[in-house]
């Protein structure tokens, strides 16, 4: 068995969610934090086995919850599903071209921002211990007394979300693609008329 791919997308996951961990919304300007993780479990969906999808999505959801204010392991869920939907619908989709790539981003990033901030709306005030601290109440704010914050400002995060995930995961796409080219051996066509055949003659 070939490890070079699963480990890279093990790898490149780790290293993501803490990429995106980074104040980039405050030196962007835009609000929001960006969210390739989504991407990643979309790619390795179609094209890695169930369990590599699946370490794919927890890993990518507990890395990213401890860099978060919201309940650790919360994100799992919502990627995980997203992982195993996907896998066992990959043989319907035609995941060579772009634009349906780039429409499974925005489709994947949308479906697990909304079922993280449902499952934060329920769960979140339920596991917060104490007042919550100034900083986190961005991430928890729902009257003042916890859960996310709908509004204005939720609708535009959610589209510079989907816009992200539509450009990240072709993106992704094709950085596998170049992973996997370089490091891996190609398959030989054999021809149906090979010049070298042997010819048995004989009696019949």
């Amino acid at each position: 068995m070939n490890w070079v791919h699963p480990i890279s997308l093990l790898l490149v996951t780790w290293v993501a969610a803490f990429f995106q961990a980074a104040p980039w919304s405050a030196r962007l300007g835009l609000g929001v934090q960006p969210d390739i993780l989504p991407a990643l479990v979309v790619y390795a969906a179609f094209n890695a086995s169930l369990a590599t999808t699946a370490g794919v999505a927890v890993m990518a959801g507990l890395a990213y919850d401890a860099l978060s204010s919201g309940p650790y392991g919360l994100s799992v869920l919502p990627l995980t599903v997203l992982g195993v939907l996907l896998h066992r619908r990959r043989d319907l989709v035609l995941q060579d071209s772009a634009w349906t790539q780039a429409s499974l981003g925005a489709v994947a990033t949308l479906l697990v921002t909304l079922l993280s901030l449902t499952l934060l709306w329920v769960f979140g005030p339920l596991v917060a211990t104490g007042p919550i601290p100034p900083l986190y109440q961005a991430d928890y704010r729902l009257g003042g007394e916890g859960g996310p914050d709908f509004g204005v400002r939720l609708l535009w995060q959610c589209l510079l979300l989907v816009v992200g995930g539509a450009m990240a995961t072709p993106v992704v796409f094709r950085f596998f693609g170049w992973i996997d080219s370089t490091f891996n051996y190609r398959p030989v066509a054999v021809a149906a008329n090979r010049m070298d055949r042997e010819i048995k003659r004989g009696r019949f």
